[in-house]
């Protein structure tokens, strides 16, 4: 025998369930045709005991649906009832027995198998802790179940070693109070239910007790709940700059399987705003991974000048760690080193002990690697400067051989001489302005209207083509290639420990640079995401089964109107220049600098909303820094298109408290050494004029955005009590039964959840 050593023989009992630890639960399978109880469970939910260690009360929980009705398939309902009036019914029934059906045997691992009809005969005990062990139920069969032989004085049962839960891929702990792993068997009486020593002679089991137990319990239908199976595989969809209005703006033109579904058939947060103000890409991806803000996980822009540097360097750049993938790899250096605190991936990986795998997908290299986290099986995204899907050394000594080939084979290439028109009939667009306004910037190679052709065929693909690519649905497109290839290369969602998969869907933002929130293009690019979307859906209930994933779908951030649409509305705004703003700072430090110094004191950055000082040049010319940022920043205040400006010394601590929302949201948005000197809030609808629209802003047209969660354990709804998409991480957390990552701020958004956290 495996394990624990056998039990002695002269041990007067024939089954025993030992209910010691409050939270240990016990699932019986039955299996008579006619009965209409599929399964029941036994759940301790007070600690006074009956005897000498028996819960006074039992949460009981059986499968209502028929004999041939997969388990999985059943309704939960679950009652509170006394241990005593439960051993009373169970003592009264004088029905057939419960169990007819032939034990299942282990398969080559040892876990337990099924029946050829493929019907689970076995399930698991679990304790509060996790800790977990078998139970089998069906008549004893010689060296079935755990391959032992009927114990001597044992009717029909017995005890096994250590084995594995039914959906288990290791070894599981030892039972709660039992020392060992219990394998429960049929038996014809049963003399214990636990270390009570209640006796339970001449009990017969069936459908029927159970039956009986219902007209026992007259508190049982007010704790009825259902109880939702743990995801095989949690996913995260970041849509890159999705204004939260789009979901209402576009839904007359959504199919059924997408945003459709998820707002249906799951929950939708209406009310969902990021609570820091540094509303790009970087600081965006690490809020939803982590359920922190900038001030904590240390992501406070796209890029910043490291210690040491006098050039700017990407959120995820680390020297350490170079992209590789393709042998046109540009040189850059990519890594999550500069996160500084855990996401979701990472604490799965923790409490299962690295059992999940965790991959994360992007056109954007800080897309892909800042959800990812830590500790992720893989980072991928798409580098437009080569036309090839990479990853990095931090992941994988070498490319793995499935990214090679899917490189080789060029997928980008396939989209030259492709033309991207309208997917609905063009009626379906007037609700925006016209398509044809020359404020557009589409470029030479896309244009501003309809039709966009992407070169000709025949072409040679460059940089360029593949920029355009990555602006129009086929980028997103040719992401869902590398989703699917993906799901060939891991087996997520394959066990019962869950895995997760991060998708960052970005050509969506690089339209709306071009266009601009109200175009024909965004409203098109919306549209074409909504299909995607339920084409991924469609690949999940394939590849990891349906009711077995669940999934959170947001944006980074949202974006402002274009200014010159927004002055056609007569809603202000307008362009500024950031040479402009350094024209001012220029300006003032001249004032500030020591007339003796020969070098310039005004070399700045501005990239919106920081603006960048550097501090060795104002030291050489006798300037400090914190004067230099506050004269700055009063400076700037004053400039038509400027609302107010924060030095830095503003915006290091939290207290004194403020009433100035702006002001909140710029001190969760900073992080020393990597945040500008100097926080600059633009007037309404005030823009760079770089790109055609913009964001970065604390205004809501940049910080409000979609919030959606689908899948076990959600209960459909709209809800319009304030969120945060760093609520996403402590929610999915819940669900899971993790511990948060250690820096997570968000809350759970349990006016979603169709159970109690777990």
């Amino acid at each position: 025998m495996t394990g624990s050593a056998r039990p002695s023989p002269s041990k007067s009992m024939a089954m025993g369930v030992r209910v010691r630890s409050v939270g240990a639960k016990v699932w019986v399978a039955t299996a008579r045709p006619a009965v209409k109880v599929r399964s029941m469970m036994l759940k301790a939910t007070n600690g006074s005991p009956v005897g000498s260690g028996v819960p006074r009360m039992l949460e009981l929980t059986w499968l209502a649906g028929t004999h041939d009705k997969p388990a999985s398939k059943a309704s939960p309902v679950t009652a509170i009832v006394h241990t005593r009036r439960f051993i009373r019914t169970l003592r009264a029934y004088r029905g057939p027995p419960w169990l007819e059906q032939p034990v299942s045997r282990p398969d080559a691992r040892g876990a337990v198998g099924r029946t050829p009809a493929g019907r689970p005969r076995s399930a698991s005990i679990v304790g509060r802790t996790g800790q977990r062990f078998d139970v089998n139920c069906g008549p004893y069969a010689k060296n079935g179940g755990a391959g032992l032989a009927a114990p001597r004085g044992w009717a029909r049962g017995g005890l096994a070693g250590p084995g594995l839960s039914e959906y288990g891929r290791s070894p599981c702990p030892p039972g709660p109070g039992s020392g060992r792993s219990l394998r429960l068997q049929a038996a014809s009486r049963v003399r214990e239910l636990g270390p009570g020593k209640l006796p339970m002679s001449r009990i017969r089991r069936g459908g029927r007790a159970l039956a009986a137990l219902l007209a026992a319990s007259s508190a049982w239908s007010a704790h009825a709940q259902t109880l939702p199976a743990q995801p095989g595989l949690v996913v995260i969809v970041v849509v890159d700059q999705f204004c939260a209005d789009f979901l209402d703006r576009f839904a007359e033109g959504f199919g059924k399987g997408g945003f459709a579904r998820l707002t249906s058939e799951g929950a939708r947060y209406v009310n969902a705003h990021f609570s820091h103000g540094v509303t790009v890409t970087a600081p965006g991806h690490a809020c939803i991974s982590t359920g922190a803000n900038p001030r904590i996980h240390g992501i406070a822009a796209n890029a910043w000048v490291p210690a040491g540097s006098d050039r700017m360097h990407s959120a995820v750049h680390d020297p350490t760690h170079r992209a590789i993938g393709s042998p046109r790899a540009p040189e850059k250096n990519r890594s999550p080193a500069n996160l500084l605190m855990p996401t979701l991936g990472d604490q799965m990986k923790l409490r299962w002990a690295g059992r999940s795998l965790v991959v994360s997908v992007s056109l954007k290299d800080r897309s892909a690697v800042l959800l990812g986290g830590k500790q992720a099986d893989g980072a991928f995204w798409w580098d437009s400067s080569c036309g090839a899907f990479l990853t990095s050394t931090y992941y994988f000594g070498e490319p793995p051989s499935w990214l090679l080939e899917l490189n080789r084979q060029k997928p980008a290439d396939q989209y030259l001489g492709r033309t991207w028109d309208l997917l609905l009939p063009r009626s379906a667009y007037a609700a925006n302005p016209p398509d044809d306004r020359p404020f557009e910037r589409g470029g030479d190679l896309l244009g501003n209207t309809f039709p966009h052709r992407l070169g000709r065929s025949g072409d040679h693909s460059d940089q360029a083509f593949y920029q355009a690519l990555a602006s129009t649905p086929y980028g997103n497109e040719l992401l869902l290639k590398l989703v699917a290839r993906v799901l060939k290369a891991y087996p997520l969602g394959g066990d019962e420990v869950p895995d997760l998969l991060c998708v960052g869907l970005t050509s969506n933002d690089a339209c709306g640079h071009l266009f601009g929130p109200y175009s024909w293009e965004v409203q098109d690019m919306t549209l074409r995401s909504d299909r995607q979307l339920a084409e991924l859906f469609e690949l999940l209930d394939q590849q990891v089964g349906k009711g077995r994933w669940l999934v959170a779908v947001t944006s980074d951030h949202g974006v402002a109107p274009i200014p010159e649409f927004a002055v056609q509305q007569r809603l202000g705004g307008g362009r500024f220049s950031a040479e402009a703003v350094c024209q001012a700072v220029r300006d003032v430090l001249d004032s500030l600098a020591s007339s003796a110094a020969t070098q310039p004191a005004h070399a700045c950055r501005f990239t919106l909303p920081w603006l960048h000082l550097d501090a060795g040049r104002l030291a050489s010319r006798g300037v400090g820094v914190t004067r230099a940022a506050e004269a700055v920043a009063e400076t700037l205040s004053a400039l038509p298109f400027v609302e107010r400006a924060y030095p830095f010394t503003l915006l290091e601590s939290l207290t004194p408290a403020t009433d100035d929302p702006v002001l909140r949201m710029a001190r969760q948005a900073y992080y020393p050494g990597r945040s500008g000197h100097v926080y600059v809030h633009v007037k309404p609808y005030f823009q760079p004029d770089e790109e055609a629209a913009n964001h970065g802003t604390a205004y809501s047209y940049d910080t409000h955005v979609p919030l959606l969660l689908y899948g076990p354990g959600i209960a459909p709804g709209v809800h319009f009590v304030p969120a945060d998409p760093i609520d996403i991480v402590p929610t999915l957390c819940a669900l899971l039964g993790l511990e948060p990552p250690p820096g997570t701020t968000g809350r759970v958004l349990v006016e979603c959840l169709s159970r109690p956290a777990r």
